[in-house]
């Protein structure tokens, strides 16, 4: 495997999740092409709505964004070191 995404899927709900793809191939455009594969086969099963979490902090928003995901909130994560 080369690179690859999964959709998880219920109730109307598409999730992508776990995009990866292996270090000699990055680049190519391999992410995006499984990413709207993903989004395509949610749309195929009538999702009412397909998202996918990225944090903000790397490269992968952008990458959301070229496949045409919009944005629409953020989620924060607090540590306290003891």
């Amino acid at each position: 495997v080369i690179s690859r995404a999964w959709l998880l899927g219920r109730d109307g709900v598409g999730q992508v999740e776990d995009v990866a793809t292996s270090v000699p191939h990055r680049g190519k455009g391999l992410a995006r092409a499984v990413v709207s594969a993903a989004a395509r086969a949610s749309r195929e099963a009538n999702d009412e709505l397909t998202f996918v979490i990225a944090d903000s902090g790397e490269t992968t928003p952008e990458l959301y964004r070229k496949t045409g995901f919009e944005p629409i909130g953020f989620k924060w994560r607090f540590v306290k070191r003891l």
